[in-house]
This record gives C-alpha cells, sequence and structure tokens, in this order.
C-alpha cells in the first residue's frame, strides 16, 4: 500500500493535508481450453484510492482478453472494468470490525452484498446496511454485468475459469442476457457464525429476447415486437450450521424462488402460465481442516418449453454456464435451472495449505462431471502464483432449446483446461 499526502489551497487559505492510501490490484491469467480447443490471455489491472481514511474510497481499473483460436482467427474484447465511488462507515464490535454502511456507485464489484443471486462487477449502484449485530438491509439498481464467468467460491473463479469469455458492460451485451434494469432489495437476519436467514425481491425491467408467438396465417412463428416482459421474483435462503464433534460441523442452506415472468420467450395470454418455482437444498459436512463432503437437490417447476430460473449470476458449484456460455441464448436461463428438472449432486474437496481441489458429480436432469484443483507456488509482497485445470463434462438432455423449435435435444461440452495466475 502507498500513501501519498496532497496539499489542498481554497482561495489562497491553506486547507491542511490530506493523506490518500493507495492499492492497485489486478492480475494476468493465461489458460488453455479445450471447448473450443483455444488459448487465452486475460489481464486486468485496477488501483483504488483512500482518502484520509474518511471512508471514502475511489477505484478505477480496466480488463482485456485476447483468445487464440487453434482453427480460427483470434480477436481481442476489452473494457473499463472498475470505475466507482464507495463509501464505508465501521465499528468495532467485541473487537470484531463490521462494516455497518457500505454504498457503491459506478462500476464496481458487488460481493460486498453476501446475496446468493448477485456476485461479481456491475454497473449501477448498491448499498449494504447493518442496522444491528443480527439485522442488516441491502438494496441494488443493477443496469449492466460485466461477463467473466465469475461465480464466488468456484475453483478458478478469479481465476483461469474467467478465461471461458469476456462480456463487457454493452448495451449489446446487456440486451442479450439481461434486458432491462434490475432492481433488487432483501434483508436478513444473522449471527454470521452459525444461522442466515435471507429474504430478496427482484424486479427486471425488460427480459432478454423476443417474444415469439405463433401465426395463423403462415401456419409458423414469428418473433414480434410485443410491450416488454416484466419479471419478479421473490426469494429467501435459509442456512444454519451445527458442531457434530470437534473438527467436525455441519452447515445446512435451504433456497427457494418464486417467480413470474415468460423467460421462455413465447407469448402466454393465459393466467399463471408464467409462474415457476426453485426448491434448493444443500448440505455440506466440514472433516477435519480444510476437508469436506456435500450433497444437494433442487427441483424447478414451470410450464412446459425452454424457460426456467431468470438469474444475474447464482451460487452453483456447476461450471455449465461458465465453460461453453451453455446459458440459453434466448432467455438466459442456465441449463440446471431449465423448468420442470430435477437435478441431483454429490462434491467433495478440500482448501488447506492453499491448494484446492474439488470434484463433483450431478445426475437426472442435468449431468455434470468435474475435478478441479488449483495451488498456490510463489508468493511475495502483495502479490501471487497460481497454476490449476482440471476436467469438466456438462449434459443437459432432451430439453427444448430453442423457442422457435419444438425439437429437443441434449447440450453438453466436455472441457479439459489448464490456467496460471499471476495476481497482486
Amino acid at each position: 500500500m502507498r500513501k501519498l499526502f496532497v496539499s489542498l489551497a481554497m482561495t489562497g487559505v491553506w486547507a491542511g493535508a490530506v493523506e490518500i492510501s493507495s492499492k492497485p490490484f489486478g492480475y494476468l491469467t493465461s489458460m488453455y481450453n479445450s471447448q473450443p480447443n483455444a488459448f487465452g490471455f486475460q489481464v486486468r489491472n485496477g488501483i483504488e484510492f483512500n482518502f484520509d481514511e474518511s471512508g471514502i474510497y475511489a477505484g478505477l481499473g480496466a480488463i482485456g482478453l485476447w483468445e487464440i483460436p487453434t482453427n480460427s482467427d483470434s480477436f481481442s474484447v476489452g473494457d473499463i472494468s472498475d470505475a466507482y465511488f464507495k463509501y464505508k462507515r465501521s465499528i468495532k464490535h467485541k473487537d470484531d470490525p463490521r462494516e455497518t454502511l457500505e454504498v457503491a456507485i459506478g462500476r464496481f464489484n458487488s460481493d460486498f452484498m453476501m446475496n446468493d443471486w448477485l456476485d461479481g462487477n456491475m454497473q449501477g449502484i448498491a448499498a449494504r446496511y447493518c442496522v444491528s449485530d443480527l439485522f442488516n438491509l441491502y438494496g441494488a439498481w443493477v443496469d449492466s454485468m460485466l461477463g467473466t464467468g465469475y461465480k464466488q467460491g468456484q475453483i478458478g473463479a478469479i481465476n483461469g475459469v474467467q478465461l471461458a469469455g469476456l462480456t463487457p458492460y454493452s448495451q449489446a451485451y446487456k440486451k442479450a442476457n439481461i434486458g432491462g434494469e434490475v432492481l433488487m432489495v432483501g434483508l436478513n437476519f444473522t449471527d454470521r457464525s452459525k444461522w442466515l436467514i435471507d429474504v430478496f425481491g427482484l424486479l427486471n425491467t425488460k427480459l432478454p429476447g423476443g417474444i415469439v408467438s405463433y401465426s395463423d396465417s403462415t401456419h409458423g412463428v414469428v418473433i414480434s415486437n410485443k410491450p416488454q416482459r416484466i419479471l419478479t421474483q421473490v426469494g429467501m435462503s435459509a442456512s444454519y450450521r451445527f458442531e457434530l464433534a470437534e473438527n467436525f460441523d455441519a452447515k445446512t442452506v435451504l433456497r427457494g424462488i418464486l417467480q413470474y415472468g415468460n423467460t421462455d420467450g413465447r407469448d402466454a395470454n393465459k393466467t399463471g402460465e408464467n409462474a415457476s418455482f426453485l426448491l434448493w437444498g444443500d448440505e455440506q459436512v466440514h472433516i477435519f481442516d480444510g476437508f469436506y463432503v456435500g450433497a444437494g437437490v433442487h427441483y424447478i417447476g414451470g410450464r412446459e418449453g425452454t424457460g426456467g430460473i431468470w438469474a444475474l449470476t447464482d451460487s452453483t458449484r456447476y461450471y455449465g454456464n461458465t465453460l461453453g456460455r451453455g446459458n440459453n441464448l434466448l432467455t438466459g436461463v442456465a441449463p440446471y435451472f431449465l423448468n420442470n428438472t430435477i437435478t441431483a449432486y454429490f462434491y467433495s474437496g478440500m482448501d488447506y495449505n492453499n491448494i484446492k481441489i474439488h470434484a463433483l458429480i450431478s445426475f437426472l436432469d442435468y449431468q455434470e462431471i468435474h475435478l478441479l484443483a488449483q495451488g498456490q507456488v510463489w508468493s511475495g509482497t502483495d502479490m501471487h502464483l497460481e497454476v490449476g485445470g482440471g476436467f469438466v463434462s456438462y449434459k443437459a438432455k432432451n430439453v427444448q432449446w430453442s423457442s422457435i423449435s419444438t425439437l429437443k435435444r441434449n447440450v453438453s461440452s466436455n472441457n479439459f483446461i489448464v490456467f496460471a495466475r499471476f495476481a497482486y
């Protein structure tokens, strides 16, 4: 961290010295992905300023991707990843520093919101307020997102797996993947170490893609320019951590979403046909330091078609919408969140001494097998080098993947990846 001292003068009157702390951030990542058989390089570089330890921060950063396919021309894309002002106010409670208020505007990382359905870099405004030790409020206006495949807690999430693609904040990306403006508000009750109850509401003013309807005159389907399709959601997450024995504890997580919105892009005028819901349970058991096993199951209910639970991001451990961009191209619904599907999974892994390993197998309607590992091979002052890799295979079977066709097909991908990351 570096410190600068700036002398300010206003109308000839010396106003004092302002201490500005600066902290650079960024990484350089290289990766090989067997699907679509390409090498990639991603670089991100930025700096954050803290003004006189007042709680006022400003940040600026850029990101770029250069992908080199083995059987086609290379291409590159970039954007301003970070450009924000942020305010943090914190207090100490029993020697535990906690952020009592955090507000950010511009382009910034939204992980501080601590919501299962919003993470990574966004463009807009977000705020989180700790009313008390047990009660928190939060809200966000999301105008666009920086698409890098990032998921909190996923192996390679802030490392090589981001090279699966880079989609900027552009209006073209927003129109194709988000649609309109997204508003989210929520509250949670938690003691931070044992239990959490989180409730949120979300509104998307316009879903991505066009509305598909049937034409009696042509006996076919047409994409119409009908009024924008609004999506609303109400969701809840509840978790509880309990100790089974010394160095042996478990965490139960239950999630649910009620959704109303035409996510399959077809023209549905009948009341109730656009309703969907998600039920999801996950159990993780920690065995000694850093070792864990777990299992879970989720069911998505709704009408038949290409629709499902729409999400900006999610907290699944799957890579089906990270590698290969497995989302439904018309509606942005991930292959594991399609209507009328049920999926169960088992996983295991370790996070010990800068080494992370994670394995998962899922079955029934969404099938995925992956084994990924990464480890830190060198570290210095505020910098380190990590390498990793693994295999990911997924298949969403027998789904109607296009709103303009009744043909059902499997959507699958097999990926072998190797990556290295230098971060600072």
